[in-house]
């Protein structure tokens, strides 16, 4: 159908792509998903189990939350300071906000919420540390307490998930691109006189 303003013009071919390989009938189940989904941790009083859901910021799947600008961002031309989140987020109120999108982990605090973002599956943002192992968050809520959260990591068979990308229909537009994401960095080699 029509095509967001707010996605990338070179991203369509690609999406036609996955639509064809998907079929009509799962195009449309994923065209009916929430964008945003809010929910309630049972047993929580007084609001604290509150928990809201969105890939990239509310009503935009395709802008991400990053850290703030300051020397622990190592990706500082993504920084979003606090005054960018608050127009981002305006009327979020929910002690955790989970996202994703920018394939950066992060635990941020802003206001009275814990912003969390796991990371990837697979490929994150260089200089990410250990870029090319997969990411999951996990959540811990006991009434009376804060959220506890721990960010982690694991190993995946990456050459399986390339030749995956590369087996299925050479027409992907982003196969190789994607491919080459999937890899882990290529070790800069050094000259002897820097040795």
């Amino acid at each position: 159908g029509n095509w967001p303003a707010w996605v990338p013009a070179h991203a369509a071919p690609h999406a036609h792509w996955t639509r064809a390989q998907i079929g009509e009938s799962w195009a449309a189940y994923l065209a009916s998903l929430p964008l945003e989904i809010s929910l309630t941790v049972a047993g929580a009083t007084g609001g604290q189990g509150d928990v809201v859901l969105f890939h990239g910021t509310p009503g935009n799947p395709f802008v991400g939350i990053h850290h703030p600008p300051g020397p622990a961002n190592l990706h500082p031309q993504w920084a979003m300071p606090d005054h960018a989140l608050d127009q981002r987020l305006t009327g979020i109120t929910a002690p955790l906000i989970l996202v994703g999108h920018t394939h950066i982990p992060m635990i941020r605090q802003w206001r009275n919420s814990l912003i969390i973002n796991p990371g990837a599956v697979a490929h994150l943002w260089q200089p990410t540390p250990h870029a090319h192992l997969t990411r999951y968050a996990l959540l811990t809520y006991r009434p009376g307490q804060p959220w506890a959260v721990e960010l982690r990591q694991i190993p995946y068979d990456y050459q399986a998930a390339i030749r995956g990308v590369r087996e299925i229909d050479a027409a992907n537009p982003l196969a190789e691109q994607l491919a080459a994401m999937l890899a882990p960095p290529t070790p800069i080699l050094q000259s002897a006189s820097d040795r």
